[in-house]
């Protein structure tokens, strides 16, 4: 009887040590790994949002301002545009997109330095000038961006170069003639610039022309 007692004694604390260790897995393991899975659920169910814009203003001329933009949220996108006479006549363009257009644009535009191109000095004579936005809330992670610059031809192929010249007692002065230089040409502010203006469907880009003529006509009569 005192051996029953005792192999029952220790079969209750052998189970009982099963199940502190069955308790502990659940508690530091499982339970955190459920956890974990909430956490990266949470993460891909969240909403998303991309919005991108383009400014132009003009000094002179019948035009004063352009504006393109793009918004999407969670898959919805739309572009807008927006055209003003100086004279004070409107015209605006919206169009819904696939699910696709905007985040497309959004990997090439970042592929281009748009969240990180710097502003550009106004060139000398230049009549538009523009100012490009960006930004997005993906996965719980913000950020926005702007910058300004003209003359986006300009600074694609005419910026010229810029020139390093460090003075030592003991060197003579480098030949100005045939130090080179490095070049200050950046073809990604007329790349952003032509991306704007060319994008959306082919029903949008004809509403867009349309919607642009009009104003300049209603601004010369």
């Amino acid at each position: 009887m005192k051996r029953s007692l005792s192999r029952i004694a220790r079969d209750s604390g052998f189970l009982a040590m099963i199940l502190l260790f069955l308790y502990g897995a659940w508690h530091y393991g499982v339970r955190g790994d459920l956890r974990k899975f909430d956490q990266v659920q949470g993460v891909l169910s969240s909403p998303s949002e991309l919005h991108l814009s383009m400014s132009v203003s003009y000094r002179s001329g019948p035009l004063l301002a352009e504006r393109y933009e793009m918004d999407d949220l969670s898959g919805r996108s739309e572009v807008v545009y927006t055209v003003e006479g100086r004279n004070g006549v409107r015209a605006t363009v919206r169009d819904d997109l696939r699910s696709v257009d905007v985040p497309a644009f959004f990997d090439k535009a970042k592929s281009e330095g748009v969240k990180v191109l710097a502003s550009k000095p106004p060139v000398n004579g230049a009549n538009e000038r523009y100012t490009i936005r960006v930004a997005s809330s993906i996965a719980g992670v913000s950020g926005s961006h702007a910058f300004t610059f003209t003359s986006p031809v300009f600074w694609a192929s005419k910026a010229g170069h810029e020139y390093h010249i460090v003075l030592a007692k003991d060197k003579p002065l480098p030949n100005l003639l045939t130090l080179q230089g490095i070049s200050r040409n950046d073809p990604r502010y007329l790349h952003l610039v032509q991306g704007f203006e060319h994008f959306g469907t082919v029903r949008f880009l004809d509403a867009k022309a349309r919607a642009r003529s009009a104003v300049l006509t209603r601004t010369h009569a």
